[in-house]
């Protein structure tokens, strides 16, 4: 099916581990289970939202979905990169090991920022439906929290990876030029 998603949402899940295959705990606490708790806390004190939050967060979706797609292509600029052979063996073998582990990385990242767009793109519509609905007073606040929480914890994590990428791709930059 064309506009399936799911697979989107196994390789997203997939880049939640640490050094083991396994998916780490800490990191569905972190991205799941905080964002839960924290909509939870909201439901608790009955936090209220205005409609006019809901527009904004609307505006603020939209816009990332556009910049999310625009980090996508910058990052595929990145993994095409070619690096030029050297004379020296050991230092060609390094350049290709470190070549495969960025372009897994990137492979994570590609699929963290496709992730991101398909849960903005949700977001934007459950937005959508709270401005037009009537009665979703207790439901608003909470889920509202929850969306926000998880999608600004999501977006740390890739502006951390990508950094990190960038940051890698600035130093070689700097060791070839001299």
């Amino acid at each position: 099916m064309k506009t399936s998603v799911a697979q989107i949402l196994i390789d997203h899940l997939r880049t939640l581990r640490g050094a083991s295959p396994r998916i780490s705990f800490s990191d569905v606490f972190v991205f799941y289970l905080l964002p839960c708790a924290l909509a939870i806390l909201a439901y608790y004190f009955r936090l209220t939202i205005t409609t006019e939050t809901h527009g904004i967060s609307i505006t603020i979706f939209g816009i990332f979905i556009g910049l999310l797609f625009s980090v996508q292509v910058a990052i595929f600029g990145v993994l095409q990169r070619s690096w030029p052979a050297h004379s020296d063996l050991i230092l060609d073998e390094q350049r290709k090991i470190k070549s495969e582990l960025r372009r897994v990385l990137l492979g994570e990242i590609n699929a963290n920022i496709s992730y991101l767009i398909v849960i903005s793109t949700f977001f934007l519509i459950v937005f959508f439906l709270f401005c037009v609905s009537d009665k979703t007073d207790c439901i608003e606040m909470p889920i509202t929290v929850l969306i926000l929480s998880h999608f600004t914890l999501t977006i740390l994590m890739v502006v951390k990876r990508t950094h990190a990428v960038f940051q890698t791709e600035y130093a070689d930059e700097v060791n070839d030029g001299f």
